[in-house]
């Protein structure tokens, strides 16, 4: 008699995205026969949240709208935060070089973060850059001393 194959049930695929092989009846998965498959493995892994945000990013959040404030709290909290000094003509000139990922700006205290699109957008009155890469945000601001 021919052996059957094990065969993958895709009983709440779409909700789980996990694959789940059937047996048949009288046979046992043992834990090393179970595979996980590419898409398991590949799928990101949340990262841990920072317990309390530190003195800078606490202040930055206080100059931020308060409908966005909560949101970038959370991004926060996901991901490392560094601050550096602004010194707009040098951002404008990485900016124009390709050296500068997705950036928003903060042209005053309580006022909402608009995108960059290009580079003259950034100009006076300007109160912080934040560029957002994977899990970390570079913020520069001179009213946030680092």
């Amino acid at each position: 008699m021919a052996k059957r194959k094990k065969r993958p049930s895709l009983e709440n695929y779409l909700s789980t995205g996990k694959v789940h092989w059937e047996i048949e009846a009288g046979e046992t998965c043992s834990a090393t026969e179970t595979q996980t498959s590419p898409r398991e493995e590949s799928l990101p892994v949340e990262p841990a949240e920072k317990g309390n945000l530190s003195e800078q990013e606490l202040l930055f959040l206080s100059m931020l709208e308060d409908g966005e404030r909560a949101d970038w709290e959370s991004r926060f909290r996901k991901g490392d935060v560094l601050f550096s000094p602004l010194h707009v003509m040098e951002e404008r000139q990485a900016f124009a070089e390709g050296k500068r990922g997705e950036l928003f700006k903060l042209r005053r205290r309580k006022a909402p973060l608009e995108k960059i699109e290009e580079e003259k957008d950034i100009a006076f009155p300007l109160l912080a850059l934040i560029e957002e890469r994977q899990r970390s945000f570079c913020i520069w601001c001179n009213h946030v001393k680092s």
